[in-house]
């Protein structure tokens, strides 16, 4: 069982659900997806624990939040609200009441911590400062990612749970989370690459100068300075905004240190939306393997907040929730209600729809930068 605090755990990867109780407190987010995407991950989680006699329960409150979000989401359309009435009645899940204050939760998740003592139960949810929270609170919580990524081993996990991105937008981030093996640490004469992005830039640990350097394809790099240790976990992220130039932040964080590493910088102008596709553990150009074991890789048009960065880099086995981020409105767009049934959209046409909807690349992206011309008033 994983205890809080935990700084040696067996797994790296996730955080498993052996020994914890079966019960399991549902938030509004982890609802929406499994509602909204035929075939989503919040779909997957919830049909598996349900079939190994898990007891699954919500608050009224979540549920109110899941109706407010899809009218949200659907303003100028027909509401699909009712669509939480009929997950309700299906029974799936129990709605659970509670009015006690949890110390060290915020008034707004206050209702599922709140269930989660009162029913012995454990948390899941995608909201990763509320992970944060309940982990501090000695409540246990669990992305869908980790749900999942329990679920499905000792089979080899889907990509998608491993290495998964939306895409890229004018804003957006890659975080890592890995080991660095012993010859990483000793050899002083070559790169390792954890990635290598088409239209984007690289990544690698130069083993001579002991720094993790982006670099793009024209010749522009920015590095962080750190001295890599064997058997220790690290969590790296790098925030950018594309414009004029391409200006970023990378933070990398040994798990269980005080000290992060920080840098800012900026390299040229981003001349296109990069593809999309990434080559994780090496470069496309040269065989130089990164040497070490990989827990995961999240890419996305969003950049980070300290929040969802001080919980990925403090808890095992949490991810920024690349896997359901965005994703809810695009699926809420293609859900309707014909009739007495509903048409539910699988999760590859939302995606679909989510890459078309991010944010694209033009001159003077940020507001110190932006031209009339761009822009309408």
């Amino acid at each position: 069982m994983r205890y809080f605090g935990d700084c040696q755990p067996e797994n790296w990867l996730f955080r498993p659900l052996e020994g914890m109780s079966a019960v399991a407190v549902l938030d509004a987010n982890v609802l929406l997806d499994a509602l909204l995407i035929a075939d989503g991950i919040g779909a997957f989680v919830l049909a598996e624990l349900h079939r190994r006699g898990f007891a699954l329960h919500t608050s009224g409150i979540a549920l109110d939040e899941m109706r407010r979000t899809l009218d949200r989401a659907r303003s100028n359309l027909p509401s699909i609200a009712p669509l939480v009435d009929v997950m309700v009645r299906n029974g799936s899940f129990n709605v659970h009441s509670s009015t006690a204050l949890v110390p060290g939760i915020k008034i707004h998740d206050n209702h599922i911590a709140a269930a989660a003592l009162d029913l012995g139960a454990f948390v899941i949810s995608e909201d990763l400062p509320l992970l944060y929270d309940l982990d501090r609170a000695k409540i246990h919580g669990r992305s869908l990612r980790e749900v999942a990524l329990d679920l499905v081993c000792p089979q080899i996990p889907r990509q998608d749970l491993v290495v998964f991105g939306l895409g890229a937008g004018a804003d957006g981030h890659v975080f890592l989370k890995f080991f660095a093996d012993d010859e990483i640490v000793t050899n002083r004469f070559r790169s390792w690459f954890l990635f290598d992005a088409p239209d984007f830039g690289s990544l690698c640990y130069d083993s001579n100068i002991r720094s993790f350097i982006f670099s793009t394809e024209i010749g522009d790099s920015v590095s962080v300075p750190i001295e890599l240790v064997s058997n220790r976990q690290y969590c790296l992220v790098i925030n950018y905004s594309a414009g004029a130039d391409t200006r970023l932040t990378i933070k990398v964080r040994g798990f269980g240190e005080e000290i992060e590493c920080v840098t800012n910088g900026r390299i040229s102008a981003l001349e296109k939306r990069p593809t999309g596709s990434i080559t994780v553990l090496n470069s496309r150009h040269k065989n130089a393997v990164w040497k070490g074991a990989l827990q995961s890789v999240t890419f996305g048009p969003y950049q980070l907040s300290s929040k969802v960065w001080r919980a990925a880099y403090s808890l095992v086995g949490v991810s920024p929730p690349t896997l359901t981020a965005d994703l809810t409105l695009c699926a809420a767009i293609l859900t309707e209600i014909v009739g007495d049934r509903a048409r539910r959209p699988h999760r590859d046409h939302v995606l679909q729809i989510a890459n078309m909807s991010i944010p694209g690349f033009y001159p003077g992206r940020r507001v110190d930068e932006r031209e009339t011309k761009w822009f309408d008033d």
